[in-house]
C-alpha cells in the first residue's frame, strides 16, 4: 500500500496534484474592474460537448469567485445548465486530514506512535486504536497517511449541461469576483495660476488568479450591492508599469468606462500602476478660507474647471491628489467623481502667515428659545502682499442677520460668506449680529 508521510507543522511534501486548465489559446478574457473590490470577468472559451448531457469542467479561476454570479452560454445554438458546482479545496494539513476521517492513519507525538481510525480534528487529533482505546493527541508532530486523496486544489467550475451540440463549441463565461479593485491618484504641480496635472491608476489583484494579456477596463461609478461576499485576503506588492499607456473613455449605463489600449497583465498579489490622464496647463484660482467655527487657521484652496477650454474636459474618477510646488510637497486632497464642465475645489494646506481669530463678543437671550449673538472675526496678514480671505460662517436655527460689515452673501440655509481684503502687514475685521431661534 502506498503511504504518504506528512511532517508537521509546516512541511507538506506532496507530488502529482492538480488539474489541467484551458490554455491561453482557448480563452480570451476581458477584465472589467470596479473601484470597490469587485470585477466582472468575461471569457470566450471552447467547450467540448457531447449529445444530450455532458459534464463540463473549467479551471483557471480565482478562488474569490462569486459563485451565484456565474453565467455560461454558447455563442451559437442552445445550452441548458442543469447543475453548477464550484470546487476548491486549498492544499493544507487540515484539508488532507479531513479526507481521512473514518479511515486508519498513523499519528506521531514525539517518540509516541498511534495507529487507528481518525475520529475527529477539533483542537486535537482523536483516533481509535484497533484495541478499541481512544487516543486524544493534543500536539501531533507528524502523520502517515495511507494514500493521496482526490483534491480539487485549483478553483474549478463544473457544470452538467444539456444540448444538441456536439464537439468543440465557442462559449461565453461571465462571473463576478472580489479581490480586484482600482483607484486613481493625481499629481499636481502648482504654479502661480496654473496646475500641471498628471494621474495614474493603481490596479490591485488579490483574487487568487493572475490575469495575463487581458483586455482591461476600469469603471468609475458605484454599482449598488447587497450585503457582502466571501473572500480571502492576500498581501500585495507594487509593480510600476514601464510604459505610459492611454485609456479610451466612454459612457456606460450611469458610469464611465476606461479601456486600456493594449493587453494587460495583472499578476495575483500585486498592484500595477498605469499612466492615466495628463493635462499640463490647467488654469486655477487660489482662495484663502477662514471657517473659524469648524477649524483653526486660514486655509488655501485651489479651484479649477474640468472643461475642454481649460485643458481637461473628460470625466475625472475619484482619487487622491497630491500637490507640489518648487520641489516641495505642499498638501493633498480628494477629487470626487467629477463630470465634464464641473468645478473642482480642493484644500491644499494651512497658510502660515495668515492668522484668523473668531470672538463671540456678545450673546443674549431675548425671548423663549430666541437669542442674539454678535461675532467678530479678525484676520492678520503677515505676508508681503495683499490678500483676500473668504470668511465662512454658519448661523444656527431660524436666523436673521441684523447688522453685518462688510456685506455678506447667503450661500445656503446654514452658510454665509464675507470677502475680506487684508493689506500686507495689516489686519481687517468682519463683524455681524445675528438673531436666531430654535
Amino acid at each position: 500500500m502506498r503511504k504518504i508521510l506528512l511532517v508537521l507543522p509546516l512541511a507538506l511534501i506532496l507530488l502529482g496534484l492538480g488539474t489541467i486548465s484551458l490554455g491561453g489559446a482557448d480563452r480570451a478574457i476581458t477584465l472589467t474592474i470596479y473601484g470597490n473590490d469587485l470585477a466582472l470577468v468575461t471569457e470566450l472559451v471552447t467547450l467540448r460537448l457531447e449529445l444530450e448531457q455532458t459534464r463540463v469542467s473549467l479551471t483557471g479561476l480565482p478562488n474569490r469567485l462569486i459563485t451565484d454570479s456565474v453565467s455560461l452560454e454558447v455563442l451559437s445554438g442552445e445550452l441548458q445548465v442543469l447543475e453548477q458546482q464550484f470546487l476548491y479545496e486549498p492544499l493544507s494539513q487540515a484539508t488532507l486530514l479531513r479526507k481521512f476521517l473514518g479511515r486508519e492513519i498513523e499519528v506521531r507525538e514525539g517518540v509516541n506512535i498511534y495507529r487507528g481510525t481518525l475520529l475527529g480534528l477539533d483542537g486535537a487529533v482523536i483516533i481509535q486504536e484497533r484495541t478499541g482505546e481512544v487516543q486524544i493527541v493534543k500536539d501531533p508532530t507528524g502523520f502517515t497517511l495511507p494514500g493521496l486523496p482526490e483534491l480539487t486544489s485549483e478553483p474549478t467550475l463544473s457544470w452538467l449541461v444539456a444540448t444538441d451540440l456536439v464537439g468543440p463549441q465557442p462559449a461565453r463565461l461571465d462571473y463576478l469576483t472580489t479581490g480586484l479593485s482600482w483607484e486613481a491618484t493625481y499629481l499636481g504641480i502648482l504654479n502661480e495660476e496654473e496646475l500641471d496635472l498628471k494621474s495614474r491608476v493603481s490596479v490591485s489583484n488579490s483574487s487568487g488568479l493572475s490575469y495575463r494579456d487581458v483586455t482591461l477596463r476600469l469603471v468609475a461609478g458605484q454599482p449598488h450591492r447587497v450585503g457582502t461576499v466571501r473572500g480571502l485576503g492576500y498581501a500585495k506588492e507594487t509593480a510600476m508599469a514601464a510604459a505610459a499607456p492611454q485609456f479610451a473613455e466612454a459612457a456606460a449605463f450611469e458610469y464611465h468606462l476606461y479601456t486600456l489600449d493594449r493587453p494587460a497583465t495583472i499578476e495575483d498579489g500585486t498592484t500595477k500602476e498605469l499612466s492615466f490622464i495628463s493635462a499640463p496647463h490647467v488654469q486655477i484660482a487660489r482662495h484663502y478660507i477662514y471657517e473659524g467655527q469648524y477649524r483653526d487657521g486660514v486655509w488655501t484652496e485651489v479651484e479649477f474647471s474640468n472643461s475642454k477650454a481649460n485643458g481637461l474636459g473628460q470625466p475625472l474618477p475619484a482619487g487622491t491628489i497630491r500637490f507640489y510646488q518648487d520641489g516641495l510637497f505642499v498638501g493633498e486632497g480628494t477629487i470626487p467623481h467629477t463630470p465634464v464642465d464641473e468645478e473642482v475645489t480642493l484644500t491644499v494646506g494651512r497658510a502660515f502667515d495668515l492668522i484668523g481669530e473668531r470672538t463671540l463678543v456678545d450673546q443674549r437671550r431675548i425671548a423663549e428659545r430666541k437669542y442674539r449673538d454678535t461675532v467678530l472675526v479678525t484676520l492678520k496678514n503677515h505676508k508681503e502682499q495683499d490678500v483676500t480671505v473668504k470668511v465662512i460662517e454658519h448661523p444656527q436655527g431660524d436666523w436673521t442677520i441684523l447688522q453685518a460689515s462688510p456685506e455678506y452673501k447667503k450661500v445656503d440655509a446654514e452658510t454665509i460668506e464675507f470677502e475680506l481684503p487684508v493689506q500686507a502687514g495689516g489686519e481687517a475685521q468682519v463683524s455681524y449680529t445675528v438673531e436666531y431661534q430654535y
